[in-house]
């Protein structure tokens, strides 16, 4: 399992261009559908997106954004509106006064995910948000194997090489 904050599909783009996925789960993820098999971004991602009336049933929707193409001439106040209820469409990414959830964010998933797991490898973050600093708290308070590739360092216990 991949757990991501980057909300630019480009974890998605990697694992679907790799070997990884077997041809059942390919199929899965063609056409609309804003979760890859194996990658779970847990801040959403731009490429995608859903009612903003999240209280309707009908918002738990994914679709692919217009691209700039599909936009045409009123590329500047464009904002796409949902075909159920005509109110705006909502970027699939976490806003900074939002929550995690499991439907949007697949957040029960992951935290089961790490209760499970025996080790942790953390790359390219600073942990600057409350979720990535949660979980290798949690894995160090455990005193579980935690490894760390970043250019500086960010989690400052143990050996830093």
């Amino acid at each position: 399992m991949l757990v991501t904050q980057n909300i630019d599909d480009y974890h998605c783009l990697m694992v679907n261009q790799s070997k990884v996925l077997d041809k059942k789960q390919k199929k899965a993820v063609e056409g609309v559908n804003a979760f890859t098999p194996h990658v779970y971004e847990i801040h959403g991602n731009v490429f995608y997106m859903h009612c903003s009336d999240e209280e309707a049933d009908h918002s738990r929707s994914f679709y692919r954004c217009p691209s700039l193409k599909e936009v045409g001439k009123n590329k500047k106040d464009y904002v796409p509106k949902c075909k159920e209820c005509k109110k705006d469409m909502k970027p699939h990414c976490m806003f900074f006064d939002e929550a995690y959830s499991e439907h949007y964010y697949r957040k029960e998933t992951v935290e089961k995910f790490i209760e499970d797991s025996d080790c942790l490898v953390v790359v390219g973050t600073a942990l600057a948000t409350h979720f990535a600093k949660q979980t290798v708290a949690g894995y160090l308070e455990k005193e579980l194997p935690v490894i760390e590739i970043n250019l500086e360092s960010a989690i400052n216990v143990g050996n830093n090489l």
